[in-house]
């Protein structure tokens, strides 16, 4: 039997080719049932999308989202606003002769009578409204004028009456005879046709504008005297 002195030593001695042999992953020493586990392979890196954030959809295959949808600008508003600030003319009715300036200060019953607004042909303007620029253009169609006696003109021109005209002379566009003695409301209407354009848009509407007097008029009669 082999003294235990001798024992301690060569089991030492194993114990140091053994953990030699352990040490390495090749298994030099031959040994059975020999495995030393590989480190684990690293971590592969993460490809999934980007979270959204809050409030937002899913990104579809890692795409950033979309941009928010331009905000849309209500054009018809913008240029009902735009039209508002036209300042267009007040159709003041024109008479001539004109009866304030007789001694009677009315019409003759039977006398032709010129009829005319100074109003111009084309009103052109710009304004800004939102901060998008609207350019305007207003043109003059015609004018409607109410007599007071049922009848009502529509006059596309309306010339003055010259004060070189005879008396009998009437209007070559726009006059009325009153047949009957009274005082009679006269309207004129100015009916405008306003061209806009903006953001490459362009469009139409009608506007108009009135304005009325009383007109005078009465029965004239000679007098002989001897």
């Amino acid at each position: 039997m082999v003294p235990l002195p001798q024992r301690l030593q060569s089991y030492s001695a194993e114990q140091r080719i053994v953990g030699a042999c352990v040490a390495t992953a090749t298994n030099p020493c031959g040994f059975e049932e020999f495995n030393v586990a590989a480190p684990p392979p690293a971590a592969a890196p993460n490809s999934a999308a980007p979270a959204a954030a809050p409030g937002q959809p899913a990104p579809a295959g890692g795409a950033a989202p979309a941009p928010p949808p331009a905000p849309v600008i209500d054009v018809a508003a913008l240029v009902n606003a735009a039209v508002a600030t036209l300042q267009l003319p007040t159709p003041e009715p024109h008479l001539g002769p004109e009866p304030d300036v007789n001694e009677w200060k009315m019409l003759a019953v039977g006398l032709p009578v010129w009829i005319w607004t100074n109003t111009p042909a084309q009103i052109d303007a710009s304004t800004t409204q939102q901060g998008i620029p609207i350019t305007l253009t207003a043109h003059l169609v015609r004018t409607e004028i109410s007599l007071g006696d049922g009848t009502t003109l529509s006059c596309k021109t309306a010339t003055p009456r010259p004060a070189y005209a005879e008396p009998m002379a009437e209007s070559p566009d726009c006059g009325h005879t009153w047949l009957t003695a009274g005082t009679y409301d006269v309207t004129a209407t100015n009916i405008w046709a306003v061209e806009w354009a903006a953001l490459g848009q362009a469009g139409l509407v009608t506007m108009d504008r009135s304005a009325s007097r009383a007109v005078e008029v009465g029965q004239l009669a000679s007098v002989v005297t001897r």
